[in-house]
């Protein structure tokens, strides 16, 4: 909104210029509009100030030495919105300055407004740009066309040299799923190249999708006293599995090693042994609850710790069915009818209730959902390969990706090597997501990597973040700059 004639920065200087050019035009460009705007920025992090100079000081600087930002001409043309001017280093604290000189036309103030074109010198000190300083904050506000307050951000930071990532996979253990879990386990190794090239410390575990009790409702010698209700009746009775296979979002693997790390020396063979979890587990896969329990049970101390305060959560679920938490309330092929329809349970567990979930416990963009799942062709007919034939369609795991960031593999891909090479790389971009503290106004936000405005990105609006295209991630170091408007105050 108000960034949108903000051209590309012509000096190199990095962080130090286009962060002036963005903080100084939020508040400038509000003022050229006619609208309400604060008297001065607000501090949006330590270190980092604007102020304003008095309008005397103007003609300190000289005219030759502006340097154009927007438009062909290095003079105040009234039709200009912006002009920078750097001064020249030297031994004193004016290293590391930024001056923006900004002409109004009397043309853009509104009705009433003054003839005498005004000028307004704004200073903004960068110095000691470091992720100390960095952060994110209002910088301005203006009223829009219909009266409400407008509230516009920035946000500073480098892009991480190295992050920490924690791993979740979540295995289809029922009958149809012998193939694909062997697929994974031999094309681990693809994963884990894509994830390494770009520094990323990580751990993993694998859990089940079977939840189930153990317990066939359907016995007439059970007391119905003492059964739980229908709400949490995920399974509303046995239909495969026995008590042995229900994890319950319980990690795989011998006790010590549930959690692999980047520098096991066997976790290939060892992902591999997990991986394949078997196929006894119950027909009522419940891949989204599972990972709720999981991570319940990490926090929880009943699971090894995968979870780290400080590292970034991605979940994998990996199935050829939907997901029993909707599934439940729908006609199920493999039984002939609607269980909740028929009265046999009333369970539900959805995607927007996992990511609620995780986050209460992990904070919005510090986490995704991905999946390898069973999904349509473009005549709408459900995927099929040898080794692989799903009989719905993931629409569950689908959608919790798309919300959350995460990348979505067809069950039903031939090359699984690079299938889940394109998920590591992808998990690149995840981890690097940007999480925004207000809800943007999405056609306001601008994204600026070192000097130059960058449109390699998606607006992921269930984390209120953005996301890197995975082959277009911000080198580690560079400087971002992302200017957004918001209604939150």
């Amino acid at each position: 909104m108000f960034f949108s004639g903000l051209s590309q920065v012509c000096d190199k200087r990095v962080a130090r210029l286009i962060l002036g050019l963005i903080l100084i035009t939020s508040y400038l460009l509000m003022s050229s509009c006619g609208v309400e705007s604060n008297p001065q920025f607000q501090d949006i992090a330590p270190g980092i100030k604007a102020t304003l100079v008095e309008k005397e000081e103007i003609e300190t600087v000289e005219e030759e030495d502006l340097e154009v930002v927007q438009g062909a001409d290095a003079s105040l043309d009234p039709e200009q919105v912006l002009n920078g001017f750097e001064p020249a280093e030297g031994d004193g604290e004016d290293d590391r300055v930024i001056v923006l000189v900004k002409q109004k036309p009397s043309s853009e103030q509104g009705e009433g407004a003054s003839d005498t074109e005004e000028t307004e010198l704004i200073e903004i000190d960068l110095d000691n740009l470091n992720p100390d300083i960095l952060g994110e904050g209002t910088v301005g506000t203006s009223t829009d066309a219909d009266g409400q307050t407008v509230y516009s951000q920035v946000l500073v930071m480098l892009q991480p040299v190295e992050t920490r990532v924690d791993i979740l996979w979540v295995i289809d253990s029922s009958l149809s799923m012998s193939e694909e879990q062997t697929y994974l386990g031999q094309n681990f190794s693809s994963f884990i190249t894509a994830l390494a090239g770009s520094n990323q410390e990580f751990q993993t575990s694998v859990t089940t999708t079977d939840i189930c009790r153990g317990i066939d409702y359907l016995d007439l010698n059970l007391d119905p006293a003492t059964l739980p209700p229908l709400s949490e009746r995920a399974c509303p009775f046995i239909f495969g599995g026995d008590a042995s296979t229900q994890l319950r979002g319980s990690f795989v693997g011998e006790d010590g090693r549930k959690v692999l790390h980047a520098n096991d020396p066997d976790l290939i063979a060892k992902f591999n042994d997990y991986t394949n979890v078997g196929t006894n587990g119950s027909n009522f896969e419940h891949g989204l609850r599972a990972t709720s329990m999981a991570v319940e049970k990490v926090l929880s101390g009943e699971n090894e710790n995968l979870i780290r305060d400080d590292a970034y959560l991605s979940v994998v679920i990996v199935s050829d069915e939907e997901d029993e938490g909707i599934g439940l309330n729908q006609f199920d092929p493999s039984l002939g009818f609607n269980p909740t329809a028929e009265g046999w349970t009333s369970f539900s567990y959805t995607n927007d209730n996992l990511i609620d979930y995780l986050n209460s416990v992990k904070g919005k963009g510090n986490f995704s959902i991905s999946t390898i799942t069973g999904t349509r062709q473009e005549n709408g007919d459900l995927c099929t390969s040898p080794h692989s034939c799903p009989t719905e369609e993931g629409t569950a795991f689908i959608d919790a990706a798309n919300k959350t960031g995460g990348i979505v593999q067809s069950i039903c891909d031939s090359n699984w090597a690079d299938s889940l090479s394109q998920m590591g790389q992808d998990l690149n971009a995840q981890i690097s997501q940007i999480n925004l503290m207000k809800s943007p106004i999405e056609s306001s936000i601008k994204v600026f990597v070192n000097d130059s405005e960058y449109e390699h990105w998606t607006f992921i609006d269930g984390n209120n973040s953005l996301k890197f295209n995975s082959d277009a991630i911000p080198e580690p170091g560079s400087s971002i700059v992302v200017a957004y408007d918001s209604l939150e105050p």
